[in-house]
């Protein structure tokens, strides 16, 4: 790929890779063949095509721990709460994907590794337990816990 004088897009970085035109920068760099550049802009063997021009393209990260609340955890919680750990490189938001009102998060984003708690309130219905889906997400990773809670026996 030789690069010109004038600007380029990235719809036409991803059209010369043969990717779809929708592709984004990182997805470019890992389909781009260093070989197929002009020997101009060549990088040292040591340096990977993701340190062209300085750029850092270091994959998003997430995790959560624990990965799961279980109904043993959240079984005797009512009203109380737990700490859920995310370790990323990059900025999260907190959703509640169903909405259950009987939920609620502190804080509900942050950037780089963090946590956030999750306080429960008091189940009053009778058994089976209840459920709610809670997704942890950044730019392009999710992470989704399945929280249950018990039935007041």
């Amino acid at each position: 790929m030789a690069v010109g004088t004038g600007a380029i897009s990235l719809q036409e970085v991803a059209t010369e890779l043969g990717l779809d035109s929708t592709t984004n920068l990182i997805a470019c760099f890992n389909n781009a063949n260093p070989a197929g550049f002009d020997p101009t802009y060549a990088i040292p063997d040591e340096q990977s095509l993701s340190e062209f021009r300085g750029y850092d393209l270091a994959a998003e990260t997430l995790t959560t721990d624990p990965a799961n609340l279980s109904t043993t955890i959240l079984g005797a919680l009512n009203g109380r709460s737990v700490t859920v750990t995310v370790t990323s490189n990059t900025s999260w938001n907190v959703i509640n994907l169903d909405s259950a009102t009987w939920l609620s998060f502190i804080p509900t984003s942050a950037t780089g590794n963090g946590s956030f708690t999750i306080t429960a309130d008091t189940n009053l219905n009778p058994p089976p337990s209840r459920s709610a889906r809670i997704r942890v997400v950044t730019s392009t990773l999710t992470s989704t816990l399945l929280i249950e809670q018990e039935g007041n026996a």
